[in-house]
């Protein structure tokens, strides 16, 4: 039986770069050097001030500088965006070119610092993840060309949740030429029942895993009390993006609309703004769009909020980063959701501080005064009520899966 000791990661990005992705992939990489293995990643660099080797938390980091700078330079030229249908076309090939080129010298450039890596040390398995278009794209160019098994690690559809429906069908070709490489597969809870739904089974006859993100720390102590300037309002902070085909504020707006601006101060921060502005042309008067900001921010705004607002998704083969790390936090949350199988919801109706709304009616102001004074949790209590989900528990799963994977 085949031991597992050197693994190999093919992540698109990876640290500094700090989104969900690179996040669960942080903790799941934690997971495999804790548990004393030697784990290497290759990335791509898209600053020149990024150094291209580094050992970070136990993995040795190697990155590929790449820069499509030219690329950029043409695309945002005022002729190609004035209407004229010529222009238009031609924005059209040149994007498509730019995309073109941009891939095919990441796989040259990534497959030359795999050979490179090759010649020092072998590798017993090839991971790559968590968003599958780039990563998974990187880890097939390797997989071709070699005997290692590769797990294939799914945060999202690379078929449901990419692109639209017209394409679905090329990118069903492109999944099922990687599952015809990979040696096994873990998928983040809900996946693989949408892919169902939809009559796509892609990853029959592989070993599968399917876990939740693995992002859930709850630290001790729990998050202070928040400190406002202006302590007779309640301040409600949503944080994150909205999308028309997986996340939309609507029945949120409704309820806003009834709030007294008064009595409630409610901020929005990030991609959120933007959607909000071209939708809606008159916000609600307790509304206050804030703009983009960074991760570390983020995180002192929740803090700082009297009750966070959560938007669950419109599909179920999605899951919101966010949840865990509201839930963690140990902050009331006001949760919206549409429909009662998306799979943050099983998460969040474990929560003891968290007022549940389907419809901008289902609750009043009243109710919402009411959810800062629900009882405070502690972390050992949050930590008993979800050990299953634990990111710890998660990423030993992870682990405790590779092993059989390659041992088999």
């Amino acid at each position: 039986m085949k031991i597992l000791k050197n693994i190999l990661v093919a992540a698109d990005e990876f640290h500094p770069y700090s989104n969900a992705n690179t996040i669960c992939l942080d903790r799941i990489l934690d997971a495999f050097v804790r548990n004393g293995f030697d784990v290497t990643v290759l990335c791509f660099a898209y600053d020149k001030a990024l150094p291209l080797r580094e050992e970070r938390r136990g993995c040795h980091v190697r990155r590929m500088f790449v820069s499509f700078d030219w690329a950029e330079k043409i695309l945002q030229n005022k002729i190609l965006h004035s209407g004229n249908p010529i222009a238009s076309k031609l924005f059209m090939y040149l994007s498509r070119l730019e995309y073109l080129y941009g891939r095919a010298l990441k796989t040259l450039r990534l497959l030359r610092l795999y050979r490179s890596l090759r010649r020092d040390k072998s590798f017993d398995l090839l991971l790559s993840g968590l968003c599958p278009i780039a990563s998974h794209r990187l880890a097939y160019s390797i997989a071709r060309r070699s005997k290692i098994p590769w797990i294939m690690y799914n945060m999202d559809s690379y078929v449901f949740n990419c692109g639209s429906m017209r394409t679905v069908g090329r990118r069903k070709r492109t999944e099922q030429k990687w599952c015809g490489k990979a040696a096994a597969v873990v998928n983040t809870i809900g996946l693989s029942a949408h892919n169902a739904q939809n009559g796509y089974f892609p990853y029959r006859g592989l070993p599968q895993l399917e876990i939740p993100l693995p992002n859930l720390e709850i630290g001790d102590p729990i998050a202070p009390d928040p400190v406002h300037t202006d302590a007779d309002k309640i301040v409600l902070r949503y944080m994150g993006s909205f999308h028309e085909d997986v996340r939309r504020p609507d029945t949120l707006m409704q309820f806003l609309n009834k709030l007294d601006a008064g009595a409630f101060s409610v901020e929005f921060y990030g991609g959120c703004c933007g959607y909000v502005q071209k939708k809606y042309a008159t916000l609600p008067a307790c509304l206050s769009l804030m703009g983009n900001t960074t991760v570390e921010r983020c995180r002192e705004l929740t803090r700082t909020a009297d009750i966070l607002i959560n938007i669950g998704n419109d599909c179920t083969n999605q899951m919101p980063s966010k949840v865990f790390e509201y839930i963690a936090s140990g902050k009331p949350i006001l949760n919206f959701y549409t429909r009662g199988d998306e799979p943050g919801l099983q998460y969040l109706r474990r929560y003891p501080r968290i007022l549940h709304l389907r419809n901008a009616d289902d609750a009043d102001a009243d109710a919402l005064r009411a959810l800062p004074s629900t009882p405070e949790v502690t972390a050992e209590e949050l930590r008993g009520i979800y050990k299953d989900v634990l990111s710890e528990t998660v990423c030993d799963q992870v682990v405790r899966f590779a092993e059989k994977v390659v041992g088999t």
